[in-house]
């Protein structure tokens, strides 16, 4: 039979079950980015990569101002290289009239606690 036709190209109808597969797709998409809380997770998970990257950024300002002679920080040496670097103020924090601690903020806001052996302590913003 001759009068058959080859058939070339998609069809109607093959084309709007694709499309409408697409739109199905597409909608599962958004709700699972907007309800599924995914927008959210990735800004939690950009602050606390910038939270340690702050921290190795202090510790190594740190380590460069250990005093050889009694292996604790030098409060002068750390207050110049973080003010070169542009972070806060670095405040000593006292017990007693002793020294425990000198607290600092990044230039992104978040806060550090520095004790005088040089180890590092990751503050929260209410503290």
């Amino acid at each position: 039979m001759k009068g058959l036709k080859e058939q070339k190209g998609i069809t109607l109808v093959a084309l709007i079950i694709t499309i409408i597969v697409m739109l199905i797709l597409v909608g599962v998409t958004i709700n699972v980015a907007l309800n599924g809380g995914l927008m959210g997770k990735a800004r939690e998970a950009r602050d606390k990569t910038q939270v340690q990257a702050d921290k190795e950024q202090l510790l190594s300002i740190v380590l460069g101002t250990i005093d050889e002679n009694t292996i604790l920080v030098d409060a002068d040496k750390l207050e110049d290289d973080l003010e070169a670097l542009e972070w806060g103020d670095l405040k000593e924090v006292t017990e007693e009239e002793v020294v425990t601690g000198y607290k600092c903020e990044s230039p992104n806001g978040n806060l550090f606690m520095i004790a005088p052996k040089g180890t590092i302590e990751i503050l929260d913003a209410e503290e």
